[in-house]
């Protein structure tokens, strides 16, 4: 050979270099598109993991609520802690179990769980009302007296005797 390439070898040659020009940006794009789907699919992946869990919390939450109401306590308290473990954030467990504790007369725990659930929800009424409860049955009549007050503020007007019963309970108790 003389090293002279010949017409039909430039033309492949022209042909591969335009071939290039045109497929090397499409290659670029779709390992860009490749890398952006990988990212994508760990963001959804995380996503769902994350409210999967929250879902999964809210699934024990209702179940523990169920045991709750057949007086099945014990039952209830397993369920709660079941959704904490799944989300730890479960403002409805800590409420729940606060009232399963209440309700085995465990105040410690109880109080655990009602001063978590109110740091979550301060404006709650019910969660005032169990927590002014566990205080009241720990002897500190002042401080349950004052969240007393303030659930008989935040319930609706058809709800208010609840606060009010457990009013006038401790202020008998407290000679007032």
């Amino acid at each position: 050979m003389n090293g002279m390439l010949s017409v039909q070898e430039k033309s492949l040659v022209r042909l591969h270099v335009m071939a290039a020009w045109i497929l090397y940006p499409i290659e670029v794009f779709l390992s860009l598109v490749r890398g952006i789907g990988s990212a994508i699919f760990f963001a959804v992946a995380l996503f769902w993991g994350l409210f999967s869990r929250r879902r999964r919390a809210q699934e024990y939450a209702q179940q523990a609520r169920i045991h709750e109401r057949r007086s099945e306590v014990p039952q209830a308290e397993e369920h709660y802690r079941l959704a904490l473990q799944q989300d730890a954030k479960c403002s409805e467990a800590h409420l729940g179990l606060c009232r399963c504790y209440l309700a085995q007369l465990k105040l410690a725990e109880a109080r655990v769980h009602g001063e978590a659930f109110l740091r979550a929800c301060p404006l709650h009424a019910e969660g005032n009302l169990y927590m002014a409860a566990v205080l009241h049955y720990q002897g500190y009549s002042g401080a349950a007296l004052k969240l007393l007050e303030k659930a008989e503020k935040l319930y609706p007007e058809q709800y208010k005797y609840k606060a009010r019963m457990l009013i006038s309970k401790i202020k008998k108790n407290m000679n007032i």
